[in-house]
């Protein structure tokens, strides 16, 4: 993702990471709070209307999209419900890990769209 799309990632990385925070901060054993569920329903929108097409265009493989949408489907049918902070945590830390993955991968297509780019531009100068 460049330019606007990084921050975007970036942002909503920072976000998955603040609602893991504020759950396992929460003395509750069950994720009652009203906020707490708004907020894990916002993440599961950002995601699936702005940052899924995005990984799309840019190409991140299909299977760690996958494992990203699958979460965020998980994620959001707990947030409709009353479930335990255990099974909140145990759903964010795969995927906080998951999206690591995503980033490395974001990394990776901006090098070889790079690559790509100097490529084509010294072939040009070649000839």
């Amino acid at each position: 993702m460049s330019g606007q799309s990084e921050s975007a990632w970036d942002s909503f990385s920072n976000t998955i990471e603040k609602l893991h925070k504020r759950i396992s901060q929460s003395k509750a054993v069950n994720v009652n709070a009203t906020n707490l569920k708004d907020q894990a329903q916002e993440v599961v929108q950002v995601y699936f209307r702005q940052i899924h097409p995005e990984l799309q265009s840019l190409g991140v493989d299909i299977t760690l999209i996958a494992q990203v949408t699958e979460s965020m489907q998980a994620l959001f049918k707990l947030s409709k419900g009353t479930h335990s902070k255990k099974v909140y945590l145990g759903l964010l830390k795969p995927l906080i890990k998951s999206m690591m993955d995503v980033s490395g991968a974001i990394e990776l297509r901006h090098a070889e769209r790079e690559f790509l780019s100097r490529s084509s531009t010294s072939i040009i100068h070649v000839n």
